[in-house]
């Protein structure tokens, strides 16, 4: 569905692109006639095959672009858009468009003008997108760049919540009997990043029976690890002495490392992993549990991560290299551009300081700010308050992981859109049915080696995944529609009533500007057309007075010759 509205804003797109060319022929064919109708009248010819061209080139022209016109007492017809932009006068407008988008932002049209007489063009040349108001052309931009994103918008937030609350619940889940290893997902984050959880979770390596062989009790809040029930010892502050501290604590039993962003957990020979949370407090970052912060046992993916709320803070390093930029487009309904911003990275930011270099690039325009979460957002100023932002390009990285700085906090349309791109289930468990987490562990204070911790026939997790298709969520407000708290079906019903909604204003937008426009033609007809029966009539009245004329004319003739025949 996503491939299809970015389908549907490429058709758009094409077609505004292959309109330019006819309006600019049309603009064009006016300005030859208004020169060639100003002759004629100077000659004082009524030129009225050329007046019926120019109506019905202005006629065509305003299918495209809504126009209005001015006539003026030598002839001339100036034509402008309904703004009053100049579009035909002493000289004449061309419009220029390449097409295509940039990260799913689209450019604006360009209009210059004209000297009819050098055919060089006079002045800079201006966007005309914001002057259009109304044609064909408005409709198509006002589909590609406002109806058809919402819609996108509406659905990447369907598909990142129905991420967001499967892979939450399979995360607490586990297989049966437990995988051989588990590996996460790209975060984003660096070995350096502060490990800034709390809570406390259990990482186990169970044998292929689902009983105990080993266990690691970590506590977040004291910064702490034990390995069955023996004395703590520190996991330091980072991500990477954390996972430095796990893996000496899997000893024999297992590993685990940490590589461009991602966790990977092993167990040795044919045991497996399973991590657990503790049930009064479960390990948190940013308001994500370790294993599903990490997507340790995700069931859904994208091309984007679901989870925007990174934990990171102000003072943490941002991890990007010096040169890199990120280029903002900020748009209103209209198809304005309002503001365009680029920031370029410095050596030795920090998160904060890339927020505050967003900020001064936008001088104003919008507001970025940088929650307790570690969640970036955007508010656009009172005076933008309706338009949308839209990252147009991304050249920064933080560190090896791949992943840009707005990619990692979702920043701008085109990342919230990008949620229901490439969304699947998960390709490990796809190839290998039976690692989906259909059971749930059993690890209580006092489990010990050798305890059974999961069973083959638990289908629990299979049961609470069941049911988050009935279980109410809280969805944020995206595109058209508001913040809500509705199942995941009842949101995806509203996001088909949107589409029906739009569909049914375009239709009948359709049909009340197409008897608005019969009407005018009606009554340009009644004006300027010809009555066939009144013409008819007024020939036949004109006839008969020419008969009655000319046989005035025949006796006065003969009674001019009889006078001259009688005699003196």
């Amino acid at each position: 569905m996503s491939s299809s509205i970015t389908a549907l804003q490429s058709q758009a797109d094409g077609q505004v692109s292959s309109s330019i060319s006819n309006v600019n022929a049309l603009i064009k064919n006016v300005y030859d006639l208004n020169q060639q109708i100003q002759t004629a009248t100077l000659a004082g010819d009524k030129a009225s095959g050329l007046l019926d061209q120019r109506d019905q080139a202005v006629q065509s022209l305003s299918a495209l672009i809504g126009v209005r016109t001015s006539e003026q007492p030598n002839g001339q017809l100036v034509v402008s858009t309904q703004d009053g932009v100049n579009l035909v006068g002493d000289t004449y407008a061309q419009l220029s468009y390449t097409g295509g988008n940039t990260s799913g932002a689209y450019g604006q049209i360009m209009m210059a003008n004209i000297n009819g007489m050098s055919g060089q063009q006079i002045g800079p040349s201006q966007p005309i997108d914001p002057h259009l108001g109304s044609g064909s052309i408005k409709g198509l931009i006002d589909m590609r760049d406002n109806q058809l994103p919402a819609l996108q918008t509406e659905l990447g937030n369907f598909a990142r919540q129905t991420a967001l609350t499967f892979n939450a619940q399979a995360n607490a889940n586990s297989a049966a009997p437990p995988p051989t290893s588990l590996s996460g997902r790209n975060t984003g984050l660096l070995s350096g990043d502060a490990l800034n959880f709390t809570g406390k979770t259990t990482f186990a390596v169970a044998n292929s029976s689902g009983n105990l062989v080993s266990r690691i009790d970590v506590d977040f809040g004291a910064g702490t690890l034990s390995v069955d029930g023996a004395a703590p010892v520190s996991i330091g502050a980072t991500v990477g002495s954390f996972v430095s501290a796990l893996n000496g604590a899997l000893g024999a039993n297992g590993s685990a490392s940490f590589t461009n962003g991602a966790l990977s957990i092993a167990a040795t020979g044919t045991n497996g992993v399973v991590v657990q949370d503790d049930a009064t407090t479960p390990s948190s970052r940013g308001g994500a549990g370790f294993s599903q912060f990490f997507g340790l046992n995700d069931v859904f993916e994208g091309a984007s991560p679901s989870i925007l709320s990174t934990g990171l803070s102000a003072s943490d390093a941002s991890g990007l290299a010096a040169g890199g930029t990120m280029s903002f487009m900020l748009k209103n309904p209209n198809g304005a551009i309002d503001k365009q911003a680029t920031v370029t990275i410095a050596a030795g930011m920090s998160i904060g300081d890339v927020v505050t270099a967003m900020n001064t690039s936008f001088g104003g325009a919008g507001t970025f700010s940088l929650g307790s979460d570690g969640s970036i957002k955007f508010a656009p100023s009172a005076g933008n308050s309706s338009d949308t932002l839209t990252t147009t390009s991304d050249t920064t990285q933080r560190g090896g992981t791949g992943m840009s700085f707005t990619q990692m906090f979702g920043i701008g349309i085109n990342q919230a859109a990008a949620q229901a791109q490439g969304f699947a289930v998960n390709s490990n468990m796809a190839s290998s049915p039976s690692s989906l987490p259909f059971a749930q562990s059993n690890i209580a204070a006092s489990t010990v080696a050798g305890d059974s911790i999961l069973g083959s026939g638990d289908a629990r997790g299979l049961i609470a995944l069941q049911n988050l298709a009935n279980t109410r969520q809280t969805f944020a407000a995206a595109g058209g529609m508001g913040s809500q708290v509705s199942t995941l079906a009842d949101y995806a019903a509203n996001f088909y009533q949107d589409i029906s909604t739009r569909s049914n204003a375009a239709s009948n937008a359709s049909t009340t500007q197409g008897d608005r426009l019969a009407e005018a033609q009606t009554r340009q007809s009644s004006e300027s057309g010809v009555n066939l029966d009144e013409e008819l009539s007024n020939m036949m009245i004109y006839q008969q007075a020419y008969a009655a004329g000319a046989r005035m004319l025949q006796v006065g003739q003969s009674l001019y010759d009889t006078l001259l025949q009688m005699p003196v």
